[in-house]
């Protein structure tokens, strides 16, 4: 199981702090949860140019835009050095700008929440609105960490790889080892964490029983 750490931060000095943390973890990813105060409450730290004042040295950016109109945001992170940007089926408004990035050098995908059918990420891997090959299953409603992962989720991680048994399937919310493996054995290959690393006495000992399930 791959295991991305998230900041998920409210001030720039939070961010700092976490990313110096994500540094000694020897983590390759990081995960950036961004929203906007108005899809999900509440505003989290959302300035894409902090991070391309901190020049080299970072581990590769995964953002999780969860936002209003999250096309109009793309372009920012990825020019601040996003490797890869999750944008929500529930907000994108205009599908054709995702046509506009160049998907060899960025993964783009797309996240859905807990209440959101499967169908409606079809037309995004099927190539109806674009052709993506990575999906998000969010297993908490959007918001503050530490919320409880919904089980219903490990059916629709199948009923997805079912039909398309390509797809890389990312969860994010509610991840412990005991979720990470019903998650894992259901077919996802990724889970992103941050309640259980970062409040765990040993962040590292924390990741690796992640990595392990």
């Amino acid at each position: 199981m791959e295991v991305i750490p998230a900041i998920n931060c409210e001030d720039v000095g939070c961010v700092q702090e976490k990313l110096a943390r994500v540094r000694e973890l020897g983590s390759p990813w990081v995960h950036f949860d961004v929203t906007d105060g108005h899809f999900t409450k509440p505003r989290t730290w959302n300035d894409p140019a902090v991070l391309k004042d901190m020049g080299g040295g970072l581990p590769k950016i995964e953002v999780h835009l969860m936002v209003d109109e999250p096309e109009e945001f793309l372009g920012a992170w990825v020019g601040a050095g996003a490797r890869r940007v999750l944008l929500h089926v529930e907000s994108i408004r205009d599908s054709e700008e995702l046509t506009k990035f160049h998907l060899d050098t960025l993964e783009l995908g797309v996240v859905v929440l807990p209440k959101t059918p499967v169908s409606e990420i079809l037309p995004y891997i099927n190539g109806e609105i674009a052709r993506l090959g990575f999906v998000q299953f969010l297993a908490v409603p959007p918001g503050p960490s530490g919320q409880t992962f919904d089980v219903a989720i490990v059916d629709k991680i199948k009923e997805l790889l079912a039909a398309y048994p390509g797809i890389v399937v990312e969860v994010d919310g509610g991840i412990t080892p005991e979720t990470a493996k019903l998650v894992s054995d259901a077919g996802a290959s990724v889970v992103v964490s941050s309640s259980y690393v970062w409040e765990h006495e040993d962040a590292k000992k924390a990741l690796k029983e992640l990595e392990d399930v």
